[in-house]
C-alpha cells in the first residue's frame, strides 16, 4: 500500500472511530433525555471506551476503508451494517461479562444501532452524490452550453451514459429524455431522466420537448442489439426531424475518456445491416484485378464510384467508366483524375437498354473483367416506374451479358442485392431477376 492508499484508510478509520465514539452519548441521551445529566458519568464514559474499541476492532477485521466511497453501492452500506451489528453484539458480550449490563438500559442498544448505520452510510451516499453530479445538477448554471440529447435504449447503457453526463462531468452533452421499443419502462425514469415512450412515439416526444424548450440535437443509441430494420427506421424518421443519430461509445472508450469527454460515433454499416460487415479479401481481388482491363457500368452511381475507387487503388491495366449520367460520370472521371493519374482510363456515356451502344462499348474497349452496377435502386421511385425498373434492372442486365458474351469478357461480376433473396417490392424482384 503506498503512501497515499494508507493516509486514506488511516483518515476513513478515524473518521469511523469518532462516529462511533460520538453515537454511543449520543444514542444514550435519545434514549433517556434529560435524565442522562443525573446519569453516571463513569458508566458512560466507561461504556462509551468499550463501544468505541469494540468498534475500532470490527473496523479492522472488516476493513471498510478499501471501499470507494465515489463509487457506494448497496452492497457497501450492507457491508456496515453487518458490521454495526457485530459492535453492538460485541460490546454487549463485553458489558454482560464486566458489568452484567446493569449500568446502562440495555434498550439502548436498538437506539446505537440504527444511530450508528446512519452516521456512518450518510457521509458515503452525501460524498458519491457530489461527485455523481447530482446534487450538483440543482445549481448548474450551463446547462444551457450543452447539447440536449435524447437517448433510445431504457437500460444499462442508458444508466452509464446518463452517469457518465451528469452535469458534475466536463461533457459537452445533456440527456433531455429517453425513448424505448419497451413499452414496460414508458413512465419511469432513469436517474430522474424520464422514458417518454416507444420508438413508434420518436415525433410526438421531439414535439414535446421542443415545447419545453428542450429540442434535442441529436438523437445516442444507448443499445447495442438493435436489429437493422429498426435502425432504418430510426434514421428514416430522425432524418425529417433533422437530428443526427449516433451510438453511444463502447464501455472501453468511456473509461479511456474518464472525466475528459465523451465522444459519440456514428452509425455504422453493421448497424444498418443487422449483422457483421464482410470483410473484404484484399489479395484475392488484388489477383483478381491487378494489370488488367476492367470496365464498370453505373460507374457514376453510389455503388459504382465506390467500386471504380477500390479498383483504381489495386492498380488495373486500364478502367472504362460507362455512366448515363454526364455530371456522376464527369465527377467520377475527375475525381480519378485526381486520385489515380497514371491510371489510362476511359469515360464513356451510355445506357445499358442500349444494346448497340452497349455492343460497341465492349467491343471497342475489350475488357478482361466487367463489374456491372448499372441499376436502378430507389424503392419508392421503382413502385412508380414499374417499367423503367424491368427495363434497366433486367433487361439492360441481359443485355450487358449477351454483349460481354459477344466481347469473350473473362469475368462478368453482377452487383445485386441481398434483398433479391426474398424480394417483396419491384426493385427487389428486378434484382433477382436479373440474377436469374
Amino acid at each position: 500500500m503506498n503512501a497515499r492508499a494508507l493516509r486514506r484508510s488511516l483518515l476513513i478509520f478515524t473518521h469511523d472511530t469518532v462516529l462511533a465514539a460520538l453515537s454511543f452519548p449520543l444514542a444514550l441521551y435519545l434514549r433517556l433525555g434529560e435524565q442522562i445529566v443525573w446519569w453516571p458519568i463513569q458508566a458512560i464514559q466507561h461504556g462509551t471506551a468499550i463501544f468505541t474499541l469494540t468498534a475500532l476492532a470490527v473496523f479492522l477485521v472488516m476493513r471498510l476503508d478499501t471501499a470507494v466511497w465515489r463509487y457506494t453501492s448497496i452492497g457497501d452500506l450492507a457491508r456496515i451494517v453487518r458490521a454495526v451489528v457485530i459492535i453492538v453484539a460485541g460490546y454487549l458480550a463485553i458489558q454482560f461479562i464486566v458489568t452484567r449490563l446493569d449500568d446502562l438500559p440495555r434498550s439502548f442498544l436498538v437506539i446505537e444501532a440504527a444511530l450508528l448505520s446512519i452516521m456512518l452510510c450518510a457521509p458515503r451516499v452525501v460524498y458519491r452524490l457530489f461527485k455523481d453530479g447530482t446534487v450538483a445538477a440543482l445549481f448548474e448554471r450551463n446547462a444551457q452550453d450543452r447539447v440536449p440529447v435524447l437517448l433510445v435504449g431504457a437500460g444499462d447503457g442508458a444508466d452509464l451514459f446518463i452517469r457518465e453526463t451528469a452535469p458534475g462531468h466536463e461533457v459537452p452533452y445533456r440527456v433531455v429524455g429517453i425513448v424505448d421499443d419497451r413499452d414496460s419502462r414508458t413512465g419511469r425514469r432513469i436517474r430522474g431522466i424520464p422514458v417518454f415512450g416507444g420508438l413508434q412515439d420518436l415525433e410526438t416526444v421531439v414535439t414535446r420537448l421542443t415545447g419545453q424548450g428542450l429540442r434535442p440535437q441529436r438523437i445516442v443509441l444507448t443499445r447495442r442489439q438493435i436489429d437493422g430494420a429498426t435502425i432504418r427506421d430510426l434514421l428514416d424518421t430522425a432524418d425529417v426531424l433533422g437530428i443526427p443519430v449516433s451510438r453511444m461509445p463502447t464501455l472501453s472508450a468511456l473509461e479511456a475518456a474518464g472525466d475528459a469527454q465523451v465522444q459519440l460515433r456514428a452509425i455504422n454499416v453493421e448497424d444498418v445491416l443487422g449483422r457483421p460487415q464482410a470483410t473484404l479479401d484484399r489479395p484475392a481481388m488484388q489477383r483478381l484485378i491487378e494489370g488488367r482491363r476492367v470496365l464498370v457500368t453505373g460507374a457514376g452511381g453510389t455503388i459504382g464510384s465506390e467500386l471504380v475507387r477500390q479498383i483504381a487503388d489495386i492498380g488495373p491495366a486500364h478502367i472504362t467508366l460507362v455512366e448515363q449520367s454526364e455530371y456522376a460520370l464527369y465527377r467520377i472521371d475527375l475525381e480519378l483524375a485526381e486520385r489515380v493519374p497514371d491510371l489510362p482510363r476511359a469515360a464513356l456515356i451510355g445506357n445499358v437498354r442500349d444494346r448497340a451502344r452497349v455492343g460497341e462499348i465492349l467491343s471497342d474497349s475489350q475488357p478482361d473483367i466487367l463489374f456491372h452496377a448499372a441499376a436502378l435502386k430507389h424503392v419508392p421511385l421503382m413502385e412508380a416506374n414499374v417499367c423503367d425498373a424491368v427495363l434497366t434492372n433486367a433487361v439492360g442486365t441481359r443485355i450487358v451479358a449477351d454483349a460481354a458474351r459477344a466481347a469473350k469478357v473473362g469475368t462478368v461480376v453482377l452487383i445485386s442485392t441481398d434483398k433479391a433473396v426474398n424480394p417483396t417490392n419491384v426493385m427487389r424482384a428486378t434484382k433477382r431477376l436479373a440474377e436469374a
